[in-house]
């Protein structure tokens, strides 16, 4: 599990028709602004074309959708991926195969759709219709998690922030690329090089070595030197 969690969304739940009322699409969608604007990334499905679904205006998006999709936009949390099935989806069963299938190349926390769709889908945990989301474990878990302390298990709870991430602080009063203990850090920032915009990467140390009397404050271009094996992958 990711610090950070990510989810599909077929279409449909953003349409004025899949609710009720406007008090019951005014709950779902409060519910819906709470985990992705605090928690979570949607997945931009075959490089964008998801959200380009959303200049259909012969369907009716909810108000308080475009609203909720205007702030993915503006915070970064929709995350471009990659086509998977060859062809491009025509309605929301196709929508929520194409996100099925983007799961088993790249695991996703969840894919929320319709009760119309789940039926499709009746035996698959990880799809779920929106009004089952109040029941379902992945949907409701916190961001707080524990890992153990391997690079194995930073980077599971990571790899989304690395991805994703606007800002990054990485924040250690003695972390120090050159020595033994955190000699793995580098595997964090290549995952950074892979993406097409890095981000602002602070480093929040202590500007001494040693400790008591023998503590020395060290020069800010002898960290920078230390630090080269970080920059030199990112610039």
């Amino acid at each position: 599990m990711s610090l950070i969690s990510e989810y599909a969304f077929t279409p449909n739940v953003f349409e004025k028709e899949s609710y009720s009322s406007e008090e019951v699409a005014f709950l779902y969608f409060q519910d819906f602004k709470d985990v992705l604007l605090n928690r979570a990334i949607v997945r931009n499905l075959r490089n964008g074309e998801w959200l380009k679904t959303f200049n259909d205006n012969n369907r009716s998006w909810h108000i308080r959708a475009k609203e909720l999709l205007k702030k993915l936009i503006k915070q970064n949390r929709l995350n471009l991926f990659p086509a998977v099935l060859s062809e491009t989806p025509l309605n929301d069963d196709n929508w929520c195969r194409e996100s099925l299938a983007s799961h088993e190349r790249e695991p996703l926390d969840g894919i929320i759709t319709s009760d119309e769709i789940l039926s499709n889908y009746k035996d698959i945990s990880t799809i779920v219709s929106f009004n089952k989301l109040s029941t379902t474990q992945w949907w409701k878990q916190g961001p707080s998690v524990r890992p153990e302390r391997t690079i194995e298990a930073y980077m599971e709870h990571l790899r989304i922030i690395l991805q994703c991430a606007n800002s990054i602080m990485f924040i250690d009063p003695h972390l120090d690329p050159t020595r033994y203990g955190y000699r793995d850090f580098v595997k964090m920032i290549d995952i950074i090089c892979n993406r097409q915009r890095h981000p602002l990467i602070e480093i929040h140390r202590v500007c001494y070595e040693g400790s008591g009397p023998g503590r020395q404050i060290i020069d800010i271009g002898e960290w920078e030197k230390d630090l080269t094996p970080c920059s030199s992958r990112l610039f």
